[in-house]
C-alpha cells in the first residue's frame, strides 16, 4: 500500500519536477567502424571478415566450415 501510494505521487507529477533538463555540449563525435565484408568461396555469400574462417587459403562463412567440417557436404576438407 505504501509503494502504491508512492508511485501514485509520482505519476501526478509534472516532468519537471521529478527530471532536470539542460543542453549540453557533446565531447567528441562517434566515428563508424568500417566493416570488412569477404565472399564464402564455398556459398559465394557476403560475411563480416570477424565472421569468417579462412582455412587452407580459403574464405568460408561460418554455416559452410560448419556443414564441411561435420561432413554433411559434397565438399569435403582436404
Amino acid at each position: 500500500m505504501m509503494i502504491d501510494t508512492q508511485v501514485k505521487y509520482l505519476l501526478k507529477q509534472p516532468p519537471e519536477r521529478l527530471f532536470r533538463i539542460e543542453m549540453i555540449e557533446r565531447e567528441y563525435d562517434l566515428t563508424e567502424v568500417p566493416s570488412v565484408y569477404l565472399t564464402c568461396c564455398r556459398c559465394n555469400e557476403q560475411v563480416l571478415s570477424i565472421h569468417a574462417v579462412e582455412y587452407g587459403n580459403q574464405v568460408y562463412c561460418l554455416s559452410c566450415f560448419q556443414l564441411m567440417k561435420s561432413g554433411n557436404s559434397y565438399d569435403r576438407l582436404q
